[in-house]
């Protein structure tokens, strides 16, 4: 997949990366980011963009049979619309957003980095 950005000044908002038959979109917000309703507003966009983008893309169900699934990286969530709320627990129950605090993403990271440096250190030729 390509991820052309228009702006130079502009970051992209979030990762796409494919994981044992499932797209992971990570959105990270800032280390003790409470995500709020204003962020609510644009990751529902994004289950709306994912849902049509795999849904006219029928080929994509062979690359990643599992779907996709938004990783959501904020130390917290603070949507305070009650519909707004109640939409993002859907969205976590239908597997299409899971959110983690920072230091349960920095532990697994840091548990991946680890289990690849042994699997690393038995291929060393030496």
């Amino acid at each position: 997949m390509v991820c052309d950005i228009g702006y130079e000044r502009k970051r992209p908002d979030f990762t796409l990366i494919s994981a044992g038959r499932l797209l992971h979109i990570v959105e990270i917000k800032p280390s003790g980011h409470q995500f709020h309703d204003e962020d609510f507003a644009r990751l529902a966009n994004y289950v709306h963009a994912f849902k049509d983008f795999f849904a006219a893309n029928e080929s994509l169900h062979a690359e990643f049979s599992r779907g996709w699934r938004i990783d959501l990286i904020a130390d917290g969530v603070a949507i305070k619309g009650r519909t707004d709320e109640y939409t993002f627990s859907k969205m976590q129950e239908d597997g299409q957003v899971e959110q983690s605090s920072w230091t349960d993403f920095l532990i697994r990271a840091k548990t991946a980095h680890e289990m690849f440096l042994d699997v690393s250190d038995q291929f060393e030729v030496g």
